[in-house]
């Protein structure tokens, strides 16, 4: 390890600018920021090494843009750090917030890491270096201090941030051990709500840190208890990931449900729900929870659907499954590639909005706010170099597709709704349950349907039935136009097993 810049916080914020060139640092390394220089001897010290395998380290998670900076803020000393001519500045970045997350980090590592200054900002060869081994930094980290607010204050727990709707923080999230970092003054204490916490105090700050999970927990009751404290000031309102539950739903699930392919459709749907200010970021964000690494200096950082096929294509080859179907029924599919759901639009900041034919909407309200459930059981499939899934699976002729509003004997549960009269080729009339748009002339199956019950404290399965998807010719191929939800009985006289390309 070597250390390859120093500066004292007076000599910073004299210069008001933080520039890491070539001329120190070597590219294609990993940087550090020593924690203890940062605290006890008031100097930004930066340290190179080759590998992170035997550093004790913590990583920092944030907002680009952070929260809006009142008058009433106490703001120390900040600096901002010098970037490309075509990126978007961050926000500047206030030495006391950065030293209480040095202090956070200390009594589990050494260092820290944060972006904007362990990567050289103003070189692309180094920047697409970084980006392929992002997973691989957070996943190493001793301890993720997540900073909803940014780096220019802390924020309250009742203060609303914009978190958990950026691409890159859904990684950050799930690979470590994940903290919570928000001002906070009554010091180390216990707290309950659905579940039991401690907010431990951050020494010689007025910062508190409690567990992603115990964090996301309280924010889907919006209130946390204190335990020991007084009946009329214990109990503190927690809206720091926004007033969205579906956003907060959806994390809890890919950190939580039982098996992989459940964890990776939450993962999609959880992205869907987020937005950055590259739209190539959207795919190098999420690239390493699929266990893929594609090389983004190929891309431009306009390519997102190129690269979003390309993902698929490596997931698959990687004997994955298409985990992405079924996590929007209504996000607006990909141009070249119908079963994928588009992302976003792309924002610097805001919520993430779709455009549709009636105006913007808030991604929430486009991917379903209370989808829960995954697909398994996917048949075999692969996705080639246009985009088209290859799936090979039961296919049949679906005619009488009627609706039906009281369905006798029916092995779904009778308060849901949109139950339809099917005849499959063979003459034989059931009833399923239609999955959002009611279209198609033919079905294919494509797996089994998990249902869960995804309250905060848990992530348990319910049911399961059989997944088709409804699918019309479209030239030499077939497009996608809707679900089918059967039973396995109504599917076991189906053809034999054919290939259909969607």
């Amino acid at each position: 390890m070597q250390r390859i810049y120093e500066i004292s916080f007076k000599d910073l914020a004299r210069a008001n600018c933080f520039d890491l060139g070539a001329d120190e640092a070597q590219v294609k390394r990993f940087r550090l920021i020593d924690c203890e220089a940062f605290t006890e001897a008031d100097t930004l010290s930066i340290v190179e090494c080759d590998a992170l395998e035997d550093v004790a380290y913590s990583a920092i998670s944030y907002v680009w843009r952070s929260n809006t900076v009142t008058n009433n803020d106490n703001l120390s000393d900040s600096f901002s750090v010098l970037v490309s001519d075509d990126d978007t500045p961050g926000a500047p970045i206030s030495i006391d917030v950065l030293r209480a997350a040095c202090r956070a980090a200390l009594p589990v590592s050494s260092y820290i890491w944060l972006d904007q200054l362990c990567i050289l900002q103003r070189s692309k060869e180094d920047r697409s270096w970084q980006i392929s081994h992002m997973h691989e930094i957070y996943q190493k980290c001793r301890r993720c201090i997540i900073m909803p607010a940014g780096l220019q204050r802390l924020a309250r727990l009742d203060e609303e941030t914009n978190w958990i709707l950026r691409a890159w923080t859904l990684q950050e999230a799930l690979c470590s051990v994940a903290y919570c970092l928000f001002e906070w003054t009554l010091g180390t204490c216990k707290v309950d709500g659905l579940t039991t916490g401690t907010i431990l105090a951050v020494e010689n700050t007025k910062a508190g840190l409690l567990e992603l999970n115990e964090t996301l927990q309280a924010a889907t009751t919006s209130f946390l208890r204190v335990q020991g404290q007084s009946d009329t000031g214990n109990y503190f309102r927690v809206a720091i990931f926004g007033q969205q539950r579906a956003p907060v739903l959806t994390l809890l699930g890919a950190m939580k449900l039982p098996t992989q392919e459940a964890r990776e459709a939450a993962i999609w749907r959880s992205a869907l729900m987020r937005t950055s200010s590259r739209p190539i970021d959207m795919i190098f964000s999420i690239m390493g929870l699929f266990d893929v690494t594609l090389d983004p200096s190929a891309y431009g950082k306009n390519e997102r659907e190129r690269a979003t096929v390309d993902l698929a294509r490596a997931v698959i080859a990687k004997g994955g499954g298409a985990t992405w179907l079924l996590s929007s029924l209504n996000a607006p599919p990909l141009r070249d590639m119908q079963t994928m759901p588009s992302f976003p639009e792309t924002s610097v900041d805001g919520d993430p909005e779709y455009l549709t034919s009636e105006g913007p909407k808030k991604a929430w309200d486009v991917v379903g706010a209370d989808v829960a459930w995954t697909l398994i059981n996917f048949p075999q499939s692969t996705v080639n170099a246009c985009g088209k899934l290859m799936i090979s699976t039961l296919f049949s002729t679906l005619s009488t597709l009627s609706p039906c509003t009281e369905p006798s004997n029916s092995p779904f549960d009778r308060k849901e709704t949109n139950f339809i009269v099917v005849r499959d080729n063979n003459g034989k009339i059931f009833t399923a349950k239609s999955l959002g748009r009611l279209d198609g002339t033919h079905a294919a199956i494509v797996g089994k349907i998990n249902h869960y019950q995804l309250p905060a404290t848990s992530a348990r399965a319910t049911r399961y039935s059989t997944v088709a998807m409804l699918v019309a010719a479209s030239g030499e191929h077939w497009r996608p136009t809707g679900w089918l939800q059967l039973t396995a009985e109504d599917v076991v006289n189906w053809p034999a097993r054919q290939v259909v390309v969607v």
